[in-house]
């Protein structure tokens, strides 16, 4: 076999490992437990690739997101190294192909969702072949007090009985103190190695502003900072609309980006924003995980995270070649309350199980039924419906998901798919009758061999191809499944939600109170943490996160805005001195670009300008206009 370096070099053209992975790559190869906290960007899926290249066997690598698998599938398949993605969302037929390969031994690497992990179908193929590497990536999922905690992580020592001598991987980017610990007592690691890197990012410059005028100053500041920048938002709808607002208004093409876009545009938008250096893309945390982009310069918190966890990893996919690169997170008074209620009002025990009981009525499930049933669902519609508060519905579903109630999947695009159900006699007859649907059944028999059993159909390529217009193509399609021809399910990009019991009284509704008592601390605990660290403006905000990582870190960044507002504070005879030349240069019907006052003021740190100018628009002395600009008021 070769070595580490020498396959590092074949496959991914590198000549030399980072620092941080050199430990763990030991340690895997050694057959020890290892648990590798390695920050964004870090190269984490080098320390398990590399090493599952060293020996035979397939590599087991556990993940809980698609997006994410798929794109590692990607880039491994792109280096012509054989993998796959194993999940729930895909055909009976690919999932079989999937599992044929996987006995076959063409599989160096197989990446499946913890969910088909723990079926006894799986396991029972696990049972027939070498696994050399079992990986546990977003090892923090597995953890109540982590930031993303997923039930069905818990259940992943189930596998181990099936191969008790081969050696774990846990990684993760981001995880306190308490994760650390918890990660390696549910995994049931056997006298783990655990290496950590550095949570200390020199050149990165963590801001909180607050604005009240969020969507101008966003715009102030993708106009004044250079380079490719990520914009997170809470929800997919926002995403949309941000992106749409910012072309409509302000002449910024922003892309947008959400689980629920399909496979075809997800990818689109990523090359074209990972191939313009310029690129802003508005996006939900399906976002970012595995993609690597050199040229994001900054990362924009339109809405901040419900932790300081999720906050530190997605501010760390700026600035990643070294680079100054700026984590701007904009917080109104409105923001702050919402966290403040998020403590206030939490959900009690009766309001989720009347929640659970809502749900069921919601898709008119009778009582002992709903066992297994599936839907298309999306929450802002349910909410909308209902009348209900978005952050205590999420709450509440969150903990039926904790206490395996029901199980809601992350959108993602399901094509349209087709099964022909005539046989040939009624096919000839139906196109004596009906010529366009006989030509129609035509065209969809010789695009797509074997369409007696299901298959997933592309009807952009169909329409193109044949000359259909799509809107016609879809409406015969369902009139055909209407005569019963075929079966038609059209595509779709909802979240579903899956019972996994069955409907009683509210009250009977079994929730852990242990559990619930639990989730209840850590989320209270996650919300303070990000109200004081968002409240906090006397220490270094690299000093706050690190502190609450468990890094001791004496050292100030000096490029927060804390580190700025120490570094460039100004007197009093300063501020009167800025103050005066900044009314002399404003008129009251012309705005004036910022840019001028600072080569006016050149003399003047340029923070201290712009204190000044918040201090003067605080007392309605000067107004800010579209961007970078102001005036004078009468």
């Amino acid at each position: 076999m070769l070595s580490a370096l020498e396959i590092l070099k074949k496959y991914w053209g590198y000549d030399a490992f980072r620092l941080a992975q050199i430990p763990i790559i030991e340690s895997v190869t050694s057959g020890q437990d290892t648990l590798g906290l390695l920050t964004t960007g870090g190269g984490k899926s080098i320390c398990f690739q590399v090493p599952a290249m060293m020996s035979e066997g397939t590599c087991i690598v556990i993940s809980p997101l698609i997006a994410l698998m798929k794109d590692q599938v990607n880039q491994l398949n792109r280096r012509k190294i054989p993998a796959a993605a194993y999940y729930s969302a895909q055909s009976k037929e690919s999932q079989t192909k999937i599992l044929d390969y996987l006995l076959e031994g063409k599989l160096k690497f197989l990446y499946i969702s913890p969910e088909r992990l723990n079926t006894k179908d799986f396991q029972t193929r696990l049972r027939q072949i070498k696994v050399n590497l079992i990986v546990i990536d977003e090892a923090h999922c597995i953890s109540q007090w982590g930031y993303d905690f997923r039930p069905t992580y818990l259940r992943i020592p189930n596998v181990y009985e099936i191969f008790p001598n081969i050696p774990k991987l846990a990684l993760t980017a981001t995880a306190a103190p308490r994760v650390i610990v918890d990660i390696q007592e549910k995994l049931e690691m056997k006298d783990p190695k655990v290496f950590v890197s550095s949570y200390f990012k020199s050149n990165l410059s963590y801001q909180i502003k607050s604005s009240e005028r969020k969507v101008e100053d966003l715009v102030s500041w993708i106009n004044r900072l250079s380079g490719s920048g990520l914009v997170y938002v809470n929800r997919r709808n926002a995403a949309e609309e941000l992106a749409k607002q910012l072309a409509t208004q302000f002449n910024i093409q922003a892309e947008y980006y959400h689980a629920g876009l399909s496979a075809e545009v997800r990818n689109e938008k990523q090359e074209k924003w990972l191939n313009n250096p310029l690129s802003v893309m508005i996006t939900t945390n399906a976002f970012g995980m595995g993609i690597d982009n050199p040229h994001v310069n900054y990362v924009i918190h339109y809405h901040f995270p419900a932790s300081l966890e999720a906050y530190f990893q997605e501010c760390g996919r700026a600035g990643r070649t070294g680079q100054k690169s700026y984590a701007i997170a904009l917080v109104s008074d409105a923001d702050k309350i919402e966290k403040d209620e998020i403590i206030r009002d939490y959900p009690s025990i009766q309001e989720v199980q009347n929640l659970a009981l809502l749900l069921f009525n919601h898709f008119d499930i009778p009582y002992e039924t709903g066992l297994g049933r599936r839907f298309d669902w999306i929450v802002e519609d349910f909410n909308t419906q209902y009348k209900l508060n978005y952050w205590h519905t999420a709450k509440c579903l969150q903990i039926l998901v904790d206490n395996e109630l029901i199980f809601i999947q992350d959108a993602f695009y399901k094509p349209d798919e087709i099964q022909l159900l005539a046989d040939e006699r009624t096919i000839s007859d139906l196109a004596e009758q009906f010529p366009e649907y006989g030509q129609l059944l035509t065209h969809l028999i010789r695009a797509y061999e074997g369409l007696h059993f299901k298959k997933r159909v592309n009807l952009y390529k169909l329409a193109k191809t044949y000359h259909y217009n799509l809107t016609e193509l879809k409406i015969s399609l369902q009139k055909l499944a209407q005569k019963g021809i075929i079966n038609y399910e059209p595509s779709t990009n909802k979240p579903t939600i899956e019972f996994l019991t069955n409907k009683t009284a509210a009250n009977d509704v079994p929730i852990d109170q242990t559990q619930y008592r639990v989730r209840k601390q850590i989320l209270l605990d996650q919300t303070k943490a990000c109200l004081d660290f968002i409240k906090n403006t006397k220490e270094c905000r690299s000093r706050q996160l690190l502190n609450y990582l468990g890094e001791s870190h004496s050292e100030k960044c000096g490029i927060c805005d804390v580190c700025l507002v120490e570094k460039n504070s100004i007197t009093k005879e300063d501020y009167l001195k800025i103050r005066d030349v900044i009314l002399a240069n404003l008129e009251p019907n012309i705005y004036t670009a910022i840019d001028k006052l600072i080569k006016l003021l050149k003399n003047y740190p340029e923070l201290a300008i712009r204190k000044v100018l918040d201090r003067l628009l605080e007392l309605n002395q000067v107004e800010k206009g579209v961007g970078e600009v102001f005036r004078k008021l009468k």
